[in-house]
């Protein structure tokens, strides 16, 4: 158990929860929804889920030998994570790296896709020591984070995205 008080079980059922969701949600676009642009400013359902699938490239990276044993607990970067990535009425740049391009996205294969990163996700938290500090890149504000909180940080800003997806749907059927 962490500091928090969540466990790895715990964070599993709140990473399959989440992408459940967010693919349930996707699963509402017609395949013309998801390349439509709601409004103004906005990414359309395909570039969201893109951007999703770029951000979880981390993952194999996790998994391997760039990690060290951390001299602290392995969530006490988890609420800071939470808090910044939940606060809706933030705004953020993303990184160059996981900007989605302008390419027409297909709805079936970013369901295939997001689903087959999923079930890694849900294989690696209960295999991997989440303690260890993943150390071949800092996450920009936080510094290096361990195996837990870059699965927390999966869960929040995919949350956050399933959010903003909701929003797009919303938009382009009312």
């Amino acid at each position: 158990m962490t500091e928090t008080g969540i466990d790895a079980v715990t964070l599993k059922t709140e990473l399959k929860n989440t992408f459940d969701s967010f693919i349930n949600t996707l699963s509402l676009f017609t395949a013309d929804e998801v390349n439509k642009v709601p409004f103004e400013g906005s990414w359309t359902a395909g570039q969201v889920t893109e951007h999703i699938l770029k951000s979880l490239r981390a993952l194999p990276l996790l998994l391997e030998d760039s990690v060290i044993a951390a001299d602290r607990a392995p969530d006490e970067k988890c609420a800071a994570v939470r808090g910044l990535f939940l606060d809706f009425q933030a705004k953020f740049n993303s990184p160059e790296s996981v900007l989605p391009t302008a390419s027409r996205h297909d709805k079936g294969e970013l369901i295939a896709q997001l689903s087959d990163i999923k079930d890694q996700i849900l294989a690696a938290v209960t295999t991997v020591d989440l303690s260890m500090l993943f150390t071949q890149f800092e996450f920009p504000g936080f510094g290096y984070l361990t195996r837990f909180e870059w699965f927390t940080f999966f869960a929040v800003h995919t949350q956050r995205h399933a959010r903003q997806l909701k929003n797009i749907y919303e938009a382009l059927t009312s």
